[in-house]
Order: structure tokens, then sequence, then C-alpha cells
């Protein structure tokens, strides 16, 4: 695989753990030693009805690296027996309410909460599970999210490349180093619909070689050379919509916004941008608060990947 994709966080850090799993074995299941997936951590404990404005009380200083866990854990009610009868006994449901780790940066919210509530040290799963076995496992400590590895593992499902995607897209790439242009790619026809190199010298013809504007770069161009094609065709949706990008560099961040206001669906790149790119600098793709996520791959000579074997593409992406 000669593509290495810029994933989020979540789903690079899902990956390694694969990748770690395969190459330490299962002895660690076998043998039942999992103290490595538990941290220790804080929890206040309060009455259920206390529940909710000590959550809105702390949402926003909470431990973002359990947002895998739920925040709540109910706590057994405590019985006894009256002779052959097993009785409840009469005391106020309880409630714990997850603060965070002891290296986590809450030792101020923590100290906070004693003052009013009574805090437990509790161990807690310190990652997402990446399998049934470890979400039985991980539950029994403290109730953790089954979809964060459901959800990982149909996502990972949904983003796997064909042979032939793979084929039209190292295809591709090689064209755009070989012409040092950039294009824009139609995928289900296989069509190039964008070239930055003609709209460069359309416009160029158009203001007689007079064009002396920075934000006029070979990205733009191609993006602009689509909008030529879809005014021809009085097509009426986005710019780039379904389309792939290929382009020598990776986009600064100013390229990569005009590339996701015109919808593209990936981008391919050869080379890491040297300053702050916004793939793998910025993950600009998968911000959650854009209204719009494309894909991104970064193209790899093929012998390196020869080379580093069929663990780093389990690692990867396919």
């Amino acid at each position: 695989m000669p593509f290495t994709e810029i994933l989020p966080g979540i789903l690079t850090k899902h990956k390694q753990l694969q990748k770690d799993r395969i190459e330490n074995g299962s002895a660690k299941e076998d043998n039942g030693n999992h103290d490595d997936l538990f941290v220790e951590a804080f929890a206040v404990q309060v009455e259920p009805k206390l529940c909710g404005p000590l959550i809105r009380q702390i949402q926003n200083q909470q431990d973002t690296e359990l947002q895998h866990l739920k925040r709540v854990k109910c706590l057994p009610i405590v019985s006894r027996h009256d002779g052959d009868v097993l009785k409840r006994q009469k005391v106020t449901e309880q409630r714990l309410v997850l603060i965070g780790t002891i290296h986590s940066e809450c030792q101020s919210l923590i100290e906070l909460c004693s003052q009013q509530y009574t805090v437990q040290r509790v161990h807690v799963p310190r990652r997402p599970p990446i399998s049934e076995f470890e979400w039985n496992r991980m539950n029994e400590k403290w109730p953790t999210k089954k979809v964060s590895y459901l959800a990982i593992e149909q996502e990972q499902e949904a983003r796997r490349l064909s042979p032939d995607e793979i084929i039209l897209m190292e295809k591709t790439i090689q064209h755009v180093i070989s012409e040092k242009d950039i294009v824009v790619l139609d995928p289900a026809s296989g069509i190039v619909v964008g070239r930055a190199s003609v709209e460069r010298r359309l416009q160029q013809c158009l203001s007689n070689n007079t064009i002396n504007n920075p934000l006029q770069t070979d990205i733009i161009y191609a993006i602009q050379n689509v909008s030529r094609r879809e005014r021809t065709q009085s097509a009426g949706s986005y710019l780039c919509t379904g389309f792939d990008l290929y382009t020598c560099q990776e986009p600064s961040l100013f390229e990569g916004m005009a590339a996701l206001h015109s919808r593209v669906r990936r981008i391919l790149f050869v080379d890491k941008s040297p300053q702050l790119g916004a793939l793998t600098h910025y993950s600009l793709h998968t911000l959650p608060s854009t209204n719009h996520h494309f894909r991104a791959f970064q193209w790899h000579e093929p012998a390196t990947e020869e080379k580093e074997g069929q663990d780093n593409v389990i690692a990867r992406t396919v």
C-alpha cells in the first residue's frame, strides 16, 4: 500500500493498539495480566439527584483522556438477611461521578470537589477497548462505552480501499509527479476534470501575463479550472463534490479551506508541508466544527513500503 492515510487521532491510536496487539500476541489475555489497561482516578460519591448539577458544574474541566468512559457509575444497594428472607436495607442509593486521573490536570477540580463531597480513588480503563474481550474486562471496573470500538471497526471497514481504487490513485499521483501539475479527478469515470497548468495558461492569456496575486496558488488554479468546466456544463452541485485532488505538495491552511469549501472527496499529496500543513498539522479534513469532512492520503515510494512489511500496512490505513 503506497499511501498513508492522515487519520483522526482516535483512529490512529486504535490502529497502533491493534498493531501492538498483533506484535505482542495474545499472551496478556491468556495469562490474565490486565494491569496495563487501568489507571488510578478520582470519583465523587453523591446521591442520584446531585449527579446532574455536579456534572454541569465540572463538565468544562473534566479529563479529556477519559471520553471513552461513562461519567457515572451506580453503586449497588446493600442488602441483608432477616431470617430466611432477603431484605434491602433502607439506605440512600449512591453514584460515583468520574472527575479525572491522578496524572491529569484536574487537581484543582479534585480539591474543589473534596470540599463538598466524598472523593474516592478508583481504577478505570486508561484507553478505549479494541475488542469485546477488553470491553468486558474494562466494564467490570468502570462503565465503558462499547460503541467506541464498534464504531471504529465499522468505520475502518467502510474506509477500506479496493484494489481498483489503489491502482487509480497510484496511476494519477505518478502522473502528477511526472507532469509537476495539480489535477482534480473524477474517480467514478477516471477523467481529469481540472488542471492547474491549464487554468494558469488561460488566465495568463486573458490578463496578458500580468497576474501577480500571491493567493493565486496552483491548488486554487486547479479548483478554478473545475469551476470553469462546471459553468460550461451548468452543473448545480458544489464545485468538487465527489472529486479527488492530487498535488505534489501538501496544501497550506488557506488552500485546504478552499478545497474544503469546494467539497472535495479526497486530497492526495506527495510531500509534507515544510511549515504547518493543513492536513498533517491542523487535521483540517477531520475538524468536528466544519460542515464537510474529506479523506487525506500521503503517497510514498513503493520500495519504502515493501521494506516496512505487512505490519506497517496494518498500522497505516487499508
